[in-house]
């Protein structure tokens, strides 16, 4: 538990970092500091994929923690917790799949 703790630390420091770069290259793209092309990809393309992972890792490792503290509908939020899961890796997934592949 505690190398998931450790894990789950860095990337609160890593998204805080790519919400931050994500926010200013959203305004890069309105201001036009760098080229609308290299804004739009370094926005879209490039900090998204981090962001997803990141945010889905420390979610869903909070609310297991959470759920592993309460005795009540003990299975009901497991499945919960399992569907959420699959829904941060489907749009993982939907991401990689719609922006690099096709």
């Amino acid at each position: 538990m505690k190398l998931m703790c450790k894990i789950d630390k860095i990337l609160n420091w890593v998204l805080g970092a790519f919400f931050i770069l994500f926010i200013l290259t959203g305004f890069d793209i309105q201001r036009r500091f760098l080229s609308p092309q290299i804004s739009s990809l370094i926005h879209l393309k490039w900090f998204v994929l981090p962001v997803l992972v990141a945010f889905g890792f420390h979610t869903v490792y909070k609310i297991a923690a959470r759920i592993q503290k309460r005795e009540r509908y003990y299975l009901l939020k497991w499945i919960l917790l399992g569907a959420y899961t699959g829904f941060i890796v489907w749009m993982i997934v939907y991401f990689i799949y719609y922006t690099w592949i096709v």
